[in-house]
């Protein structure tokens, strides 16, 4: 063989194998822009559930203040009688009692010894305060989900005066929950303060499923709960409120509500188990959505 013919054979070689690579490489996919193991970062949820809630207690021990977090378990049988300074009148479970606050400043209506109630399924209560939907304040103005939430108050008296309880229920107590304590059982004459604390965690999204509710007699709609970003129940009374991403808000009765379980991932461990809530529990959720603010 000449050096011209081998160097020919070899040229013909390379050409082949060149179109074979690109041949190849035209058959493949381009690799990722991003990298498929990389999820988007959990949405913020806060919720509060009607039995065995999480709460905060803060009570007079035996040798100072005592402040306790942890699990209600029971608290006391029987309904409590509320009024406002408006005149209405309402019966409520200790289940229902938000927020609990004795009378530091007596005034009209308002005697020492009172105490001063929030109701979880009525809105402006101590969760609700201080909340952000949409970007905004749930407390002040703002535009959006936030205006609809303000709007949905009723009356300014309504969020003003609040409701109140004369006394508590006389040889009553609650019996909490927790760590590193175990179980506290706490005489109600001694409770100072009473809170409802939110379980807090992460979503991806919410789970799909509907929630029906009848807005007038004879006209009702079906939401999908990914599309919420707030959401109040009375439970007693059977209503429900939502304001949605897009900022509309809708009040009525409720006529379904899913069967499913939320899955909240912890916000400070990745590695922890999620917390699982089943949503029939609910009675207050709160979803920040991708770009929105607490």
């Amino acid at each position: 063989m000449t050096r011209r013919s081998f160097w020919m054979k070899a040229l013909v070689g390379v050409g082949c194998c060149g179109a074979l690579g690109s041949s190849q490489a035209a058959q493949e996919p381009p690799p990722p822009t991003t990298d498929p193991g990389l999820a988007a970062a959990p949405q913020p949820v806060t919720v509060l559930v009607s039995d065995r809630p999480l709460v905060t207690v803060d009570w007079d021990g035996d040798q100072g203040p005592i402040k306790l977090l942890g699990t209600l378990e029971q608290g006391p049988e029987g309904m409590l009688s509320l009024s406002d300074g408006i005149g209405r009148r309402r019966q409520v479970r200790w289940t229902e009692i938000e927020a609990l606050a004795p009378v530091t400043e007596p005034s009209a209506g308002l005697p020492l010894g009172a105490y001063s109630v929030g109701i979880v399924s009525e809105p402006g209560q101590g969760f609700e305060k201080t909340i952000r939907i949409g970007g905004y304040s749930s407390s002040s103005g703002g535009s959006g989900a936030n205006a609809s939430l303000a709007s949905a108050r009723g009356p300014a008296s309504d969020t003003v005066e609040g409701w109140r309880l004369m006394r508590l229920p006389a040889g009553g107590s609650i019996t909490v929950t927790g760590e590193p304590y175990g179980s506290v059982t706490i005489p109600l004459d001694r409770v100072r303060s009473y809170q409802m604390a939110p379980i807090r965690g992460g979503v991806q999204s919410l789970p799909p499923g509907d929630i029906r509710l009848e807005l007038v007699p004879g006209a009702s709609v079906s939401i999908p709960l990914p599309r919420v970003v707030f959401l109040r129940r009375d439970r007693p009374r059977g209503t429900i409120f939502l304001v949605l991403e897009d900022g509309q808000q809708f009040n009525g009765r409720e006529v379904e509500f899913p069967r499913i379980t939320l899955e909240l991932l912890s916000e400070v461990d990745e590695k922890a188990p999620p917390t699982r809530v089943e949503l029939a529990r609910v009675v207050q959720l709160n979803r920040t959505p991708p770009g929105g603010g607490r």
